[in-house]
């Protein structure tokens, strides 16, 4: 097993609902072996993000809010954690993702 593919298995082991987040970033990379990915990047729709939120601390830095699971090896971030509004939507974003080995990441396209 890969470095990747064990950072993977962390973000499996948070059981996230599937339609509710993807892995942005180096992530769509890094599944697909082209990159070596230092940490994982996940966006949340608004309904998780409450949930995270209740259960870890919500970090706030150069204006933005996210959520740095213990071991530092996953941020999440959810609509709220952007001063700016994106060019598409999360749950527009989440319902793209592309499903590799159970997890669902952001198309390379985006």
């Amino acid at each position: 097993m890969n470095s990747n593919q064990r950072k993977f298995e962390e973000v499996k082991k948070l059981n996230l609902p599937l339609g509710q987040y993807l892995i942005i970033g180096s992530g769509s990379l890094g599944i697909r072996n082209l990159r070596e990915i230092g940490d994982i990047d996940i966006l949340v729709d608004e309904d998780l993000w409450q949930q995270l939120s209740n259960k870890f601390e919500v970090i706030e830095e150069k204006e933005i809010k996210k959520i740095v699971i213990p071991g530092d090896l996953i941020e999440i971030f959810g609509e709220v954690s952007f001063g700016t509004k994106e060019l598409y939507s999360v749950s527009e974003r989440i319902a793209q993702a592309n499903i590799i080995d159970g997890l669902p990441f952001e198309s390379l396209e985006h």
